[in-house]
């Protein structure tokens, strides 16, 4: 009672760190380490040229990828079951249809032909939606659960952070600094 507010305050140091020093004890450790990171400190600038600038259908296969991601994300997280949940899986299973299906189309990675370990991940991904909507539709809701989160992950997630590798485009959007 009566003690002043400066009283009341911690006396041990600030912790609070200014974002400059964080850039530059980012800087030190990029220049240190090459280019190992893929979440750099600093702020950047997002430079969307370097995906509306290269061929189709890499601009169309990455926004689709983009809004398959947030709405798998909200899928995931929301009441499973009701109207809601079936109009949104529809509208995620096309997404994922179409990122699939444009991804035969893109050859940027050729290790057999025309094609690369990508291509079989999109066939199996064609292949997880028909049995996603399988086991939904014959009641086995674990399998279904199962199966579309395990292809929401690897399919999605996972692919995605390869694409963030030094030299991808997303990597030139994203992480470049533009």
């Amino acid at each position: 009672v009566g003690a002043s507010r400066s009283q009341l305050e911690p006396t041990c140091p600030s912790t609070e760190v200014e974002i400059s020093e964080i850039n530059s004890l980012y800087r030190d450790w990029r220049i240190g380490y090459g280019s190992l990171t893929l979440f750099p400190i600093e702020v950047q600038r997002l430079n969307p040229d370097a995906l509306f600038s290269a061929t189709q259908p890499i601009p169309f296969h990455a926004l689709s990828a983009t809004a398959a991601i947030g709405l798998g994300a909200a899928q995931l997280t929301m009441r499973k079951g009701g109207s809601v949940h079936r109009v949104m899986g529809r509208l995620w299973l096309g997404l994922i249809a179409l990122v699939a299906t444009s991804s035969f189309f893109i050859h940027e990675i050729n290790l057999w032909g025309r094609y690369s370990p990508i291509h079989l991940l999109s066939l199996w991904t064609l292949i997880s939606i028909g049995l996603t909507v399988y086991y939904a539709r014959s009641g086995n809701i674990k399998r279904h659960r199962q199966v579309a989160t395990a292809f929401y992950w690897l399919a999605l997630i996972l692919t995605g952070f390869f694409t963030l590798l030094p030299g991808r485009i997303m990597y030139e959007v994203l992480l470049a600094g533009g």
